[in-house]
């Protein structure tokens, strides 16, 4: 699968859903639910439907290039 480059922590994603994201210099799994970014977690499958606000939302992020098949 085919991914985005990474995006600035200014930029917004269009479409809520998790993504990969970057946090103080960690990486993981993030998310949006079209207002603000969830808490970051290990796994992708750990992240969806753990939307509960961040107090940070500063996160660069990266998503699908395509879409899924």
């Amino acid at each position: 699968m085919k991914l985005t480059d990474w995006f600035p922590e200014d930029v917004t994603p269009v479409h809520p859903g998790v993504y990969e994201t970057k946090f103080v210099g960690l990486e993981g799994f993030s998310e949006w639910n079209g207002l603000y970014w969830s808490s970051q977690y290990c796994t992708a499958d750990r992240a969806r439907g753990m939307c509960i606000r961040q107090g940070a939302q500063d996160k660069r992020w990266r998503g699908l290039a395509e879409k899924p098949e």
